[in-house]
């Protein structure tokens, strides 16, 4: 059901019955590095193969496949948005969005010795009863205001279900086709 769904992939349910589609790929995804496809690939391995007429997965799935032979899925996840995505994607974004305003940002939490000490966490203690960072919220309790200490994680998704819908979405599956008839 989409309420539950939403519960736990927020961004899902607005794709309506794709973002279904989206999530049971997920679950019936044959190992842990093809459930990381799933949950962070903004196209199906179908759509790819539809828009450019070939395979694009293979080597994802190499420069992932690493992460997840030595650690269960939420490691492996960790693992390889710390090696991966944080500074081949959100922290250079983060960088280039304060530097463009003059801003310096600082990232406590990406100091090495922060991130050693959270990877010696114990799985248990970092998620307690569907409560997410539940050591940190327990740190801070007493340090920060209670609407803070309670206050739901919220992901950054980038909205292609705006994007892509209607003129634009059409716009950029005619420049895509566009591309591939002429490579």
């Amino acid at each position: 059901p989409k309420g539950i769904l939403k519960r736990f992939f927020e961004y899902a349910p607005l794709l309506g019955n794709e973002g279904l589609n989206r999530f049971g790929a997920f679950l019936h995804a044959p190992s842990n590095v093809e459930k990381y496809l799933a949950l962070v690939g903004i196209f199906s391995e179908q759509e790819k193969k539809e828009a450019f007429g070939l395979e694009l997965g293979g080597q994802a799935r190499e420069l992932f496949k690493p992460f997840f032979e030595r650690n269960d899925l939420v490691h492996g996840i960790v693992e390889c948005e710390i090696a991966v995505a944080l500074p081949d994607n959100l922290s250079a974004k983060v960088d280039r969005m304060t530097m463009a305003f003059g801003l310096e940002a600082r990232v406590p939490y990406l100091n090495p010795s922060v991130i050693a000490l959270a990877a010696a966490i114990p799985l248990q203690y970092k998620l307690r009863n569907g409560v997410e960072k539940f050591i940190l919220r327990k740190t801070f309790s007493d340090l920060l205001p209670k609407n803070i200490v309670q206050r739901k994680k919220h992901r950054f998704f980038v909205p292609l279900h705006e994007w892509m819908g209607e003129a634009l979405g059409e716009r950029a599956w005619n420049a895509c086709n566009e591309l591939v008839r002429e490579g």
